[in-house]
């Protein structure tokens, strides 16, 4: 078969493109290969992964943070700044924007449910407690409120009983498998002393 020199151009041109787009997946996968293996030994991100989710925290930072000089009461805005802050595992600086949520609206659960993992990491058992209940007594569906109950009394309080208690009072009313399996584990922990 000849080819004309439009034919052999194109071929040449084909060609040329498909080599490079191998040398572009090559590379591409090798870095990804390299950042993986920075990522595994550093135990944490890549430092250009890090710095884009850095850089785009700060920018969504600062973007609540001038919505709420503009209203101090935007719940929206307490809230997207509490999770950034709650992510961050910064709890004194999401605590005071939660707790200006709570005020807006006691009855949302989610305000409810980080106000009470966010004690919870600070040892206040009693207040992380309280928040689980509130968020669950708002919502009986929301079985995780409940859960997150019997954690507290099982890991922070050492009530063991009360934490048996609860997790029952979980699986009595028919939780999904994930939940399910979860209080089996931490009930088993309990049984077998391994909390």
């Amino acid at each position: 078969m000849i080819l004309n020199r439009k034919e052999k151009v194109f071929t040449t041109f084909l060609w040329i493109t498909l080599a490079g787009i191998a040398v572009l997946v090559l590379f591409s996968a090798g870095k990804k290969s390299r950042d993986k293996k920075f990522e595994t030994l550093s135990g944490g991100n890549s430092p250009a992964s890090a710095f884009q989710q850095s850089s785009s925290n700060q920018a969504k930072i600062d973007a609540f943070k001038n919505t709420l000089t503009r209203n101090p009461d935007d719940f929206n805005a307490l809230v997207g700044l509490g999770d950034l802050y709650f992510d961050m595992k910064l709890a004194d600086e999401a605590i005071e924007l939660f707790e200006r949520a709570e005020k807006l609206r006691p009855d949302n659960t989610h305000v409810l449910n980080d106000l009470g993992s966010l004690y919870s990491q600070l040892g206040d058992s009693d207040r992380s407690i309280a928040k689980f209940q509130a968020a669950y007594d708002i919502n009986p569906s929301h079985l995780t409120s409940l859960f997150n109950v019997g954690l507290v009394y099982m890991h922070n309080k050492q009530d063991n009983e009360k934490a048996l208690e609860v997790f029952r009072e979980i699986l009595s009313k028919n939780p999904n498998e994930k939940l399910r399996q979860a209080v089996l584990e931490e009930m088993g922990k309990i049984s077998s002393g391994r909390q």
